[in-house]
């Protein structure tokens, strides 16, 4: 890939995650503003809260690591093991959601059954909700590598919408049952976001597309981990630790008032709930903008670099 591609290509990557984020903070607010006539405040600050931060957490220790280590290009050398170690994030993701499925129903208070019941449930759900995303990873960092910069605002806004609706729909029609009406939302939309990316691959794999501009796969299933002499790079392997340990710091500084308010009962969860309403409007700017920059750069730098490769001076 030339610069000059690959700057088009992280140009339109920020361009549509500018959009996606648009498009989460609008679809965020409609629903929030429906769901206050349904729901108590206690409710809303255990989900939008105390679930949605077990949610993040578990993502981030479990894929951000590995999103990050294999997102550079794929060749037919390294296709293979690129995928092994992408599917090493489902064993990662089970040990880190049983760790953290401990904290969140053993150490961290539980709210009043009264007030907000269920909540067991709740936490199981959003475990086995990140398990089933975990299962797409493969192929959602396969799809970012291959250019396929349109299908994450696709399916990621889908699962949203999936989720927002939903979740209106249920409260509206079971307002008494706030907490399963977040679980079915979240399970429907995990379902719906990993089964969209195997639709769409295994449709677009036997399509003329593919036969014009052929990927490094034939199938679905040459996505899937195949055991051999060498299992994974061990230089990938070094690479996704060490983006483990700064996604880790990352979490830590993005959602520390989250952890605060959790781990040490600063406020009640009435109070959580409203000030997540509050806090997410107070950081558009950081997500319209910062966040696709980031994430766009990031994609261009591994399009047009190659580590441990020494740099070639400028020839005037």
């Amino acid at each position: 890939m030339t610069e000059t591609s690959a700057v088009s290509v992280a140009i339109l990557s920020a361009s549509c995650n500018i959009i996606l984020q648009v498009l989460v903070r609008i679809l965020s607010s409609l629903s929030n503003a429906i769901i206050f006539r349904f729901i108590t405040k206690e409710a809303l600050g255990v989900i939008n809260v105390r679930l949605l931060l077990l949610y993040s957490t578990c993502h981030c220790l479990s894929r951000e690591a590995f999103r990050r280590s294999c997102l550079s290009r794929f060749d037919k050398k390294s296709v293979q093991k690129k995928f092994n170690l992408l599917w090493m994030i489902l064993p990662v993701c089970v040990v880190c959601s049983l760790l953290l499925r401990y904290i969140w129903l053993n150490v961290l208070e539980e709210p009043d059954p009264e007030l907000v019941g269920h909540y067991s449930v709740g936490v199981n759900t959003v475990i086995i909700s990140v398990l089933i995303e975990s299962l797409a990873e493969p192929i959602y960092v396969f799809s970012q590598s291959s250019q396929f910069i349109k299908l994450k605002v696709v399916l990621e806004g889908t699962m949203l919408t999936v989720r927002s609706l939903s979740m209106v729909l249920c409260l509206s029609r079971w307002p008494e049952q706030a907490m399963y009406c977040f679980c079915f939302s979240q399970a429907l939309s995990s379902v719906v976001y990993t089964l969209s990316f195997y639709g769409y691959f295994g449709y677009y794999l036997n399509s003329q597309e593919q036969k014009i501009c052929p990927l490094l796969i034939s199938s679905l299933r040459d996505t899937l981990p195949k055991f051999s002499k060498y299992f994974v790079e061990w230089e990938d392997l070094c690479l996704a630790w060490s983006f483990f340990k700064q996604t880790l710091l990352k979490q830590l500084l993005t959602e520390g008032e989250r952890y605060l308010m959790s781990f040490f009962t600063l406020l009640s969860f009435a109070e959580q709930g409203l000030y997540d309403v509050v806090n997410n409007l107070g950081s558009l700017a950081a997500r319209f903008i910062l966040l696709p920059i980031e994430d766009s750069a990031y994609l261009l730098f591994t399009q047009i670099l190659t580590r441990d490769r020494a740099s070639q001076p400028l020839v005037g």
